[in-house]
């Protein structure tokens, strides 16, 4: 479960960066429609990633409370 918890903090982590690039390549070109529905799509994208990840760390923190 720890190694899961460590998976998506990396994938959280790479989703950020890429998010952070698509957004200034956004800004460089303009607003270019594509790059708008792929920056969409990396914050539809992070959010179930953070969801995922929240549920994960809350069930690790459970199984360590009742130890």
């Amino acid at each position: 479960m720890q190694l899961l918890g460590k998976a998506l903090t990396t994938a959280l982590i790479v989703t950020l960066l890429a998010n952070a690039a698509t957004f200034l390549m956004g800004l460089f070109y303009f607003f270019d429609l594509a790059l708008f529905e792929l920056w969409i799509v990396e914050n539809v994208a992070m959010f179930f990633e953070t969801i995922a990840k929240l549920e994960v760390e809350f069930r690790i923190f459970d199984k360590e409370e009742h130890c």
